[in-house]
């Protein structure tokens, strides 16, 4: 083999070589993202590309040297010459059987990162992009949910706190119950709180917290309630109760969880199918169930 045939048949970029500064090695990967993106909206046979690692076959389609070629360009804006076409395709064909390999070797089942990609992926493709509803069916849709759309809970209450358990916690809450204005300790959110939701509630006092003030009379002092910073005595004013959101109000929102509520639907479809090709064994854990010795329990069969 001549040093010119050498040349061919090893194309090397020369002064013409991708660079290597990081910004460009990160501009490679968002190619290398965007060509996937790519292959699988090209949808190429079983014929063309075989992951099963039995395949020993590679097929470089006209679709992934297209593919490549165009992220290339969207990249560098101008095309590859034949030179960095032949790296493009050699690189593929290298990430190729490697990744023939990974499969081989069952990489993507004891990575949770590549697992949990795969799935969304395909769930994603399986959900596709449903069309808007039209008018009936969002109002159908919010009438049948409508459990979803009420608004939070919220509660109005004073509160004095202490950043540390006081000593005579019984002796202060009947100081307050006599009307005696007590100053503890500054608080973030002060010592009023008017129509505080649930959800923000539950988030900066704790679920239990939340709980004791939902449960107290209107008008009486309690505590202490211990929260993340510290011990509050409350005196619930006004507990305003969920309430129906009108129609007017969610129809954004109402057609997000419409079109999302079919894509799950058809993703649940697609599962069931799968899933009804396999025999489900579920392994009953002895210390978990009382039980002398583990037992198999089939999926759907009791």
């Amino acid at each position: 083999m001549t040093d010119e045939d050498s040349r061919e048949s090893k194309p090397s970029l020369h002064g013409r070589r991708l660079p290597s500064e990081p910004t460009v090695i990160f501009l490679l990967l968002a190619v290398a993202i965007f060509a996937y993106d790519a292959l699988v909206s090209a949808k190429p046979t079983s014929a063309d590309l075989e992951h099963d690692g039995a395949s020993r076959t590679v097929v470089v389609t006209d679709a992934i040297q297209s593919a490549l070629e165009s992220d290339f360009e969207w990249l560098y804006g101008r095309p590859p010459n034949e030179d960095e076409r032949r790296l493009l395709v050699r690189q593929w064909i290298d990430e190729e059987v490697v990744f023939r390999k990974a499969l081989a070797e069952g990489l993507h089942l004891s990575d949770s990162k590549v697992r949990s990609h795969l799935v969304d992926k395909l769930r994603l493709l399986w959900g596709g992009t449903p069309e808007p509803p039209d008018e009936a069916e969002l109002f159908e849709f919010y009438v049948e949910n409508i459990e979803d759309y009420y608004s939070e809970t919220r509660i109005s209450f004073d509160q004095v706190f202490f950043a540390a358990r006081p000593e005579r916690p019984g002796e202060i809450r009947a100081r307050l119950a006599a009307g005696e204005r007590i100053v503890g300790d500054s608080h973030w959110l002060g010592s009023r709180l008017d129509r505080y939701a649930e959800s923000v509630l539950r988030t900066t006092f704790g679920g239990a917290f939340y709980e004791r003030l939902l449960s107290s009379a209107p008008g009486e002092w309690i505590g202490p309630l211990e929260s993340p910073r510290g011990y509050h005595f409350v005196r619930v004013i006004e507990v305003t109760k969920p309430q129906p959101i009108p129609y007017a109000e969610l129809r954004e929102r109402l057609t997000m969880d419409y079109v999302s509520a079919v894509r799950e639907e058809r993703i649940a479809a697609k599962v069931a199918e799968l899933r009804d090709g396999y025999e489900i064994v579920i392994e009953q854990r002895a210390a978990r169930d009382g039980l002398d010795d583990a037992r198999a329990a089939r999926w759907g069969a009791e």
